[in-house]
């Protein structure tokens, strides 16, 4: 069964409307770790949710940012009714750490080279020579490098 994205946020906003004290539902916002086996705690109050569908918006959810980023050894992990229910231990606040810097790295490499104003792509003839132009001269890259160097420019 494919669970759409739709369909994700759906529950991830019924969570946060019936459990306000736990769930975040805007992303930018700070969160806190959920207890260990919460998903049993949701399904117990909130039975008609597709066992699939809760298992999905909660990996979403613990994908969040802000929520690995809260993912602290130490900080207090909280149950439906946003009361201390264990705490995040050295070896979940690593994990979150590894799943923070390949969801990082991931996004960093989707990024496209910036470029700075100023910054222009050169191009080569088949020649070999430069076909960009900078301002002043009207030379190319291989005449403005000969005359830096104080070498003369051999005919092509």
């Amino acid at each position: 069964m494919t669970i759409l994205n739709e369909q994700i946020d759906v529950v991830v906003a019924r969570l946060a409307a019936a459990f306000p004290q736990t769930f975040v539902l805007e992303k930018h916002l700070p969160h806190r770790p959920l207890k260990i086996g919460i998903a049993a705690d949701i399904r117990a109050a909130l039975p008609g949710l597709p066992r699939g569908v809760l298992d999905r918006a909660l990996a979403a959810y613990t994908k969040r940012l802000m929520y690995l980023q809260a993912i602290v050894v130490g900080a207090d992990r909280i149950d439906l009714d946003g009361n201390p229910a264990g705490q995040v231990d050295t070896a979940e606040a690593g994990h979150a750490i590894a799943v923070l810097v390949g969801i990082m790295a991931a996004r960093a490499a989707q990024r496209k080279p910036v470029t700075k104003p100023g910054d222009r792509a050169v191009s080569f003839s088949t020649r070999g020579e430069a076909s960009g132009r900078r301002s002043g001269g009207g030379e190319g890259i291989e005449a403005q490098a000969c005359a830096a160097s104080g070498q003369r420019r051999q005919p092509a």
